[in-house]
């Protein structure tokens, strides 16, 4: 497959993205970055893409586009002007992204949205597991 992946030089992208290649996917990562970190450039299947939110036509061709950013939540004082950076990170960037996949003539089949995985606890060996239910 070939997979969009925004967010994918953070803390669960730079993950995600190696595992994935292992099973023989192949990545185009958005980022504002110019380069990737050292820990992702030994993989020729990663292309680069450097751009805040990504156009139609860079959507064009992939097979599941995969959005983790978001304004970091941890470790920081939630002020209201932190609480509105929060939800323009995820709700409204969320919806411009998937306003550019429907514009799409081949638009990804699969989308995944991923935010505030910390919610969960960090491990079930040390938690007992969390869902919505609790």
């Amino acid at each position: 497959m070939k997979i969009g992946i925004l967010g994918g030089t953070g803390l669960i992208g730079s993950e995600l993205i190696p595992y994935w290649i292992k099973r023989c996917h192949q990545f185009r990562v958005f980022s504002r970055r110019t380069e990737l970190p050292n820990d992702l450039k030994q993989f020729s299947e990663i292309e680069l893409v450097t751009t805040t939110i990504p156009t139609s036509q860079q959507l064009e061709g992939l097979d599941a586009m995969i959005n983790l950013v978001g304004e970091p939540i941890a470790g920081v004082r939630w002020t209201n002007e932190r609480k509105h950076l929060i939800r323009i990170s995820r709700i409204d960037f969320t919806r411009g992204l998937v306003a550019r996949i429907r514009d799409c003539k081949n638009p990804p089949k699969v989308f995944l949205q991923g935010s505030a995985v910390g919610y969960y606890g960090m491990s079930a060996s040390r938690h007992a597991p969390y869902d919505e239910t609790q």
